[in-house]
């Protein structure tokens, strides 16, 4: 009798390490459920914030090329043509030399705001590089010229800042998508051609 004792005791500490080691093992895959679960929240948002600027709210390089790739793939799906017009703030890098960092901040948000009050529907802005952005919309060469002197226009307007007013000058290039190239590093590439 004492022997069946002894088992029934060995028998009911099994039971109770097993459903202890159950419960431990379900209370870590819920753990791990979650962690994974906050793990692909945060990566989303990381993914998201890497493709805007910190400065002014637009596309970054990042964003602008991924959306280049969009921009392209559905002018290929429809035969559709789109322009990618390049403006540089002239002579930004003195600016932001002889002004500072937080000047040159500002003249990229001031700009910022006065390109995108002009975007036209469905077109993508970006911050590309200091001083320099880039703008993706639908239409031919006459669309992306015509584009090009309404900015033209804009920017020869003072840009009133903290520190006063600064009248700004850019260069400005188009290419278009698929005359100028069928690739996106093609059309990168052109921007250099001042309209």
């Amino acid at each position: 009798m004492a022997d069946f004792q002894i088992s029934l005791e060995i028998l009911a500490f099994s039971l109770l390490c097993t459903f202890a080691a159950l419960g431990l093992l379900l209370r870590e895959r819920w753990r791990s459920r979650r962690i994974r679960a906050k793990l692909v929240t945060v990566s989303e948002e990381m993914d998201a914030l890497s493709l805007y600027d910190g400065n002014t709210g637009l596309l970054n390089r990042h964003g602008i090329e991924t959306a280049l790739g969009h921009w392209i793939a559905r002018a290929d799906r429809d035969g559709s043509s789109f322009c990618a017009v390049f403006l540089s703030i002239d002579e930004f890098t003195s600016h932001n030399q002889a002004f500072g960092q937080e000047f040159g901040d500002q003249l990229i948000k001031l700009s910022a705001q006065r390109l995108e009050a002009l975007l036209p529907e469905g077109a993508d802005l970006s911050c590309f590089n200091d001083g320099e952005f880039v703008l993706l919309l639908s239409g031919n060469e006459a669309v992306g010229l015509a584009t090009a002197r309404l900015l033209l226009e804009r920017f020869a307007q003072a840009l009133t800042h903290d520190h006063g007013t600064t009248m700004l000058t850019c260069s400005i290039g188009v290419s278009v998508y698929p005359a100028h190239g069928g690739r996106s590093r093609l059309l990168v590439k052109d921007r250099k051609s001042v309209v």
